[in-house]
């Protein structure tokens, strides 16, 4: 295995969960959405370590059909209690997509036209939540013409209609105006249903910005995605949920040297070190998530000591100043995380990258082992 690794707390994790369903209460139920990997945190850890709950997830939610069959794979594997947990596959329902989605026994994401011709002449169940567009403006029915859509998938013998659901655009923003009006919308849509005597399933809507902020939109299931890994989903919200981050960053300084002055470091000769200062390397590059952009600006905890990134950050490997430290091949460092008084998590690794935590732990590559703790 390399020097670097990725360890993901499955402790914080369920801490997490928990948190969240303290916070939305009894009456909903929670989605763990997992897609993408577990946003890069392994669903061969997240999905067993939130199973093992008393209390587990009411379903669990995906971008692909793909990812829905592996987290269907990995839910058989833990036994039969857990073989039917709803899996929610977010990509519209497609020609490509629908076997895998029967065969796995999942949920399949309905809007158009073309999906009720598919449905129809399709020769199995399916089972379906229809996606409602109230002003995100990607995927889903308009929300004016949702009621007549969602009526005649209704009249589709083979379609088992579990549920509808739309997506905030800006409930993690500060100013909700957009995300009151989107959710009133979709509130429209449930009244509508219910006045017309059609049974619609689950109605969701809440994202982790929603469930921070906007507790009127909890309804039948709220969708937890970055704030189940520890992080909230913008420094905009307001309300208050306890979090713990998931996974980190360790490695193991893999070279030192002593440095004579006017040397530098790295390609383009970026940083010249001081006469006798402490240079040491850790392998661990952009290939692997540790964006270029961090050139200069990276840090890392060394012996309860705080180093910086000195010189360019290559595809493999980055360095460290020790100053004046005495630094072994074989000593650890942790890269992301914190230990003590020293923080570096997502939201300080992505301030830096100009990016949000979503994209620094989904970005840690393959190459990068995950290590459960």
């Amino acid at each position: 295995m390399r020097d670097v690794v990725a360890v993901i707390d499955t402790g914080n994790l369920k801490f997490n969960f928990l948190s969240i369903r303290n916070k939305v209460g009894p009456a909903s139920k929670v989605m763990a959405v997992v897609k993408a990997d577990s946003y890069g945190h392994n669903i061969n850890y997240t999905v067993p370590a939130l199973c093992s709950l008393q209390n587990p997830p009411d379903y669990f939610g995906v971008a692909l059909a793909d990812e829905g069959a592996e987290v269907r794979s990995v839910l058989r594997g833990l036994g039969s209690e857990f073989h039917y947990i709803p899996v929610l596959v977010f990509e519209p329902l497609s020609e490509s997509n629908i076997d895998t989605i029967t065969e796995n026994d999942l949920c399949a994401t309905v809007f158009a036209p073309e999906h009720l011709e598919l449905l129809r002449k399709y020769p199995k169940n399916v089972k379906a939540h229809v996606k409602c567009d109230t002003g995100m403006g990607r995927l889903g029915i308009n929300f004016k013409n949702a009621p007549d859509f969602i009526n005649l998938v209704m009249l589709i013998k083979n379609v088992i209609l579990q549920g509808i659901y739309t997506h905030f655009a800006t409930s993690d923003a500060k100013e909700k105006s957009f995300a009151d009006l989107q959710l009133k919308r979709f509130k429209e849509i449930v009244n509508a249903l219910k006045t017309a005597g059609i049974d619609y399933g689950l109605a969701h809507c809440a994202n982790s910005g929603a469930i921070f902020d906007m507790p009127d939109s909890y309804m039948d299931m709220v969708r937890p995605g970055i704030s189940l890994y520890g992080y909230k989903p913008s420094l905009e919200v307001r309300g208050e949920l306890p979090l713990k981050p998931v996974m980190s960053i360790r490695g193991k300084v893999a070279s030192v040297r002593k440095a004579h002055k006017g040397e530098s470091v790295g390609y383009g000769q970026l940083y010249f070190p001081q006469e006798g200062e402490t240079i040491f390397s850790v392998g661990m590059g952009y290939a692997d998530g540790y964006l270029r952009r961090m050139t200069n600006f990276g840090e890392c905890l060394w012996n309860g000591k705080k180093c910086k990134l000195v010189g360019r950050v290559s595809m493999d490997r980055i360095t460290f100043s020790g100053g004046n430290e005495s630094v072994k091949t074989g000593d650890e460092v942790i890269l992301l995380g914190m230990e003590g008084d020293w923080r570096f998590d997502g939201w300080d690794f992505a301030k830096l990258m100009g990016t949000i935590p979503y994209e620094v732990t989904c970005g840690i590559s393959k190459r990068v082992p995950r290590v459960k703790y």
